[in-house]
């Protein structure tokens, strides 16, 4: 196939109207049996990505070399959508489309991902699995997914509710944002690779025939700029260059100079921050619009979660804290509160809005006047709802369940400065939690005991003594201990490792929180 379309003998555009159409039908087909295929099992898309023939037929139909026919270039986008797939976590055929010198697929993707329609989306869900499967690799220039950013945040711009179209497959805008929408969830967990804690990701979602994951970071290749001529699409260094002076924003403020050592979160705040909140604020009137809201909630809690992983107690990172601040606050005024506050019964909308509250409150976690109002009342009412529904159990993995995410931003919100007020209806709260073991489910109690040793392991804290120790609280834990290790008892070493074994800590820290709670008892 790859022969027949470069023939030189017969042209593609040369021959027969009926051979033309003959020719588009095999390279489609092939294109969506290769896809499907690659999906099915990851043995397969291995045997795929390792055959010579099949990777040359698609980096040709992704690059510029027959972008005369207009016909081929029609195949573009499933073409691109295949390679996506290909190159998800795969060092090898990611290395291929970088340094291959046969087509220059990697300079043609580097221009198509500067626009914001299905192939510039698709071209950055290339790119992003080239960046991420050839990480800690040189690249040239630093690019990186802050290259991706602009044209994946301005794609979405155009997304309203209740957008209408006769468009299908990658032709269809929603296809293509929410493609743009999932790249950003996963560039999303990459902010701060130096961090040792996992953030509280959205799971991937599965890439199906429309609707693929993508995900990159590249460089340019030397074969890009050796040797024939280089296509007037493709793009060279110097335009690199001035792509990533753009979005590192050479010309800023000395003393802002440390946020530009993240430029892919100072690329996000400054372009995809707006329209991720933009959608996810909307009040959806149709399944596509729910469907985006949940997407854009899922890519602002991997940025939130990620940007709380970062030390702030570390001065360094204070021009890092200052940019962020008005986001999270902004995030929590014009996103979470207000969703909150619809009272809503769509379990997964809970659950979503729920994992972003706890990593925008840890990311504001110290700071003066925090936008919190009421909201703990309405998670604790929220917990209460939804306890025992099977719709709120994550059976793979309880402590990413709804209940112990409820737990987790509650926790946060107790925390110091918090007014005493509200230290006390979440502290009340929490041992409640702890004396109703054992009809408290496991990675519940786990989870509010990890946040009462956070809440209260400073005496000097403001709420210590009016609230933990005027309300008997080291009495009521004392009274849990019996109760804890019959729980641990109970968990299958086997079936539950992770389980039992955060439940084997949070004994052993409750044991020495009591033991300094006790020495530490404020005078009467």
């Amino acid at each position: 196939m790859t022969e027949m379309l470069l023939s030189k003998d017969l042209e593609f555009q040369k021959r027969s109207k009926p051979e033309q159409a003959t020719i588009l039908s095999i390279a489609s087909s092939l294109i969506s049996l290769l896809t499907a295929l690659a999906e099915a099992q990851d043995d397969i898309l291995e045997a795929i990505s390792r055959n010579t023939t099949i990777t040359r037929f698609l980096l040709l139909l992704t690059s510029d070399e027959l972008a005369s026919s207009p016909d081929i270039v029609s195949l573009r986008s499933d073409a691109l959508a295949c390679l996506m797939i290909l190159c998800e976590d795969n060092e090898e055929l990611s290395d291929k489309v970088v340094n291959s010198k046969e087509y220059r697929t990697y300079g043609t993707l580097l221009s198509l991902r500067k626009t914001a329609n299905s192939d510039g989306v698709l071209a950055c869900g290339v790119l992003h699995n080239l960046f991420s499967s050839l990480d800690g690799q040189d690249i040239a220039l630093g690019a990186d997914n802050s290259l991706l950013i602009p044209t994946l945040s301005q794609a979405l711009k155009t997304f309203e509710p209740g957008q209408m179209t006769d468009a299908v497959g990658w032709a269809n805008p929603v296809e293509y944002q929410q493609l743009a929408l999932e790249i950003l969830a996963s560039i999303g967990t990459t902010l701060n690779t130096s961090a040792e804690a996992e953030p509280q990701k959205e799971e991937k979602p599965e890439v199906k025939d429309d609707e693929e994951m993508g995900d990159a970071d590249e460089e340019i290749s030397d074969g890009e700029e050796e040797g024939g001529e280089e296509d007037d699409d493709e793009m060279d260094d110097d335009e690199l260059e001035a792509d990533m002076e753009m979005v590192t924003g050479a010309d800023r403020n000395e003393e802002d100079s440390n946020i530009d050592d993240l430029p892919i979160l100072k690329t996000l705040i400054d372009n995809a921050l707006p329209e991720l909140i933009r959608i996810a604020s909307l009040s959806p009137t149709d399944d596509v619009s729910l469907r985006l809201q949940g997407h854009a909630l899922s890519a602002l809690n991997n940025i939130a979660w990620s940007v709380s992983l970062i030390d702030f107690s570390d001065l360094h990172n204070a021009p890092i804290q200052n940019a962020w601040d008005p986001v999270g606050r902004a995030l929590w005024t014009q996103v979470i509160a207000p969703i909150l506050a619809t009272d809503t019964a769509d379990i997964d909308l809970a659950t979503h809005v729920t994992s972003l509250a706890w990593g925008v409150a840890r990311s504001l976690r110290g700071r003066p006047n925090t936008p919190f109002a009421d909201e703990h009342r309405r998670f604790i009412a929220l917990y209460q709802a939804t306890k025992g529904s099977p719709a709120a159990q994550n059976l793979e993995d309880p402590f990413q369940s709804l209940s112990v995410k409820c737990i987790g931003v509650l926790g946060q919100l107790a925390l110091d400065p918090a007014p005493i007020d509200r230290n006390h209806d979440i502290g009340t709260f929490l041992i409640t939690l702890l004396a109703g073991l054992p009809e408290t489910p496991t990675a519940d109690a786990v989870e509010a005991l990890n946040q009462v040793f956070d809440i209260y392991a400073d005496e000097s804290y403001s709420y210590d003594k009016e609230v933990f120790w005027n309300n008997n609280f080291l009495k009521h834990l004392d009274e849990t201990v019996p109760k804890v290790r019959t729980m641990i008892k109970s968990i299958d070493k086997r079936a539950n490792s992770e389980l039992r074994l955060r439940a084997d800590e949070a004994v052993l820290n409750l044991n020495r929180f009591l033991t300094y709670k006790r020495k530490n008892k404020p005078q009467a």
